[in-house]
């Protein structure tokens, strides 16, 4: 039953992730959903079972892909793209052998 618990509070923190990134309040996508705003926030607080059509509803309201809900946090994601666009941009003004110290640090890095 905790592994339960667990998904439900993991969902319902995407959920409001992704809500409060679109700018919505809960009336809002509940209203987009045809939910009230109140099981709104009882989802996204992890406290109510949730079906998967309803979850369904919220993901098209949202304009998401349904497993979204299930990916790792958003604001996570972001930080890792904009290191990534960071790092692309700093290698493109590198001399070929300052890249190639680059890309053998990356790999054994990677390798750890």
């Amino acid at each position: 039953m905790e592994g339960n618990v667990d998904i439900l509070k993991h969902v319902g923190k995407k959920i409001r992730e992704i809500r409060k990134n679109r700018g919505l309040s809960q009336e809002a996508l509940g209203e987009k959903a045809g939910l009230s705003s109140n099981y709104v926030g009882q989802i996204e607080r992890g406290q109510k079972q949730v079906t998967l059509t309803t979850l369904a509803k919220i993901a098209e309201s949202l304009e998401i892909d349904i497993s979204q809900l299930f990916e790792e946090s958003t604001s996570k994601k972001v930080k890792h793209e904009e290191e990534l666009s960071f790092l692309i941009e700093s290698a493109k003004i590198l001399s070929l052998r300052d890249l190639k110290i680059v890309c053998t640090l990356a790999g054994a890095l990677a390798k750890r």
